[in-house]
């Protein structure tokens, strides 16, 4: 039995979910389950919330977030779960495509999958199926998101900006990426390919953020809509810009990727800072080095 997790923030939760509908075409046997152990984490379980995507709430699913609770909990437990041909089939750390992920494990046991699954290549087939179901299920009578939504959508030429600090800060792995000096080298491109284009920014730091664009002599609006557990309405919000400009983040690089497929996403060239990760941005993103 192959059982994916599902864990982390919003980005991360949909690429898994992803990975798992990927799995799901070949296997149909394959169970999606969402670790517990996350529940604290962001904002917790929120495909259900923002996509309307529920979990079987089977004895089986239960049995199974069970056993996985107790493998991931307590690593020395994990010898005897593998007595019982219970393992884990964990991604590589730089996220690279691996096609044997995706076939069907034809063993007797239970396979538990984890990882990001970050890079289009495991669910590029089924497009159209992970476009509609990451479908928003947004808030009635937002006032301030409509009005968003509208300027965006009146613009010429809108942008999305995503900026990432807050958890990143002195982050061994994140922090330092996508930086000044990458956030000017992407707002220039920008200029040059489009004629008064409109900046819209998304940021867990929006005072930073606005401190930053008061330098650069262009237009902008700082978007403060996504807060706490309606963060999700940020990715919305980006999905409808016509040019992106990414953090290394698998929240924004959502956001790029579910927006019209004429769109335009700009990317730092690193995900991490020491791992080199070349499958995570799909081929046509242009990728700025700093």
């Amino acid at each position: 039995m192959e059982v994916v997790i599902i864990k982390g923030g919003l980005g991360n939760q949909m690429s898994q979910y992803a990975f798992y509908l990927a799995k799901k075409k070949r296997n149909k046997k394959v169970r999606v389950i969402f670790n517990p152990a996350s529940k604290n984490i962001h904002n917790g379980s929120e495909l259900d919330r923002v996509f309307n995507i529920k979990y079987a709430n089977s004895i089986i699913n239960k049995i199974l977030t069970l056993i996985y609770k107790y493998y991931d909990g307590i690593p020395k437990l994990r010898k005897y779960f593998h007595f019982f041909n219970i393992t884990s089939i964990v991604e590589q750390k730089n996220y690279d495509y691996n096609p044997t992920f995706l076939q069907k494990i034809r063993k007797k046991g239970i396979y538990f999958y984890v990882g990001g699954w970050h890079s289009e290549k495991y669910f590029k087939d089924i497009e159209g199926q992970i476009r509609q179901t990451f479908s928003f299920k947004l808030p009635k009578n937002n006032s301030e998101l409509s009005k968003i939504a509208q300027i965006i959508k009146q613009q010429p030429f809108s942008v999305s900006v995503h900026i990432r600090r807050g958890d990143y800060i002195n982050h061994p792995n994140f922090w330092g990426v996508a930086n000044e000096i990458y956030y000017k080298k992407a707002i220039s491109l920008v200029k040059d390919m489009v004629v008064n284009p409109h900046f819209f920014v998304f940021s867990n730091d929006l005072k930073w953020s606005d401190n930053f664009f008061k330098s650069l002599n262009v237009n902008y609006t700082l978007c403060d809509v996504g807060k706490g557990n309606n963060s999700y309405l940020d990715m919305y919000l980006m999905t409808l810009c016509q040019i992106h400009i990414n953090a290394n983040s698998t929240f924004s690089w959502w956001g790029g990727w579910l927006a019209d497929s004429k769109s335009i996403t700009i990317c730092p060239k690193k995900f991490m800072i020491n791992i080199i990760t070349k499958d995570i941005y799909p081929d046509n993103w242009i990728k700025i080095a700093t």
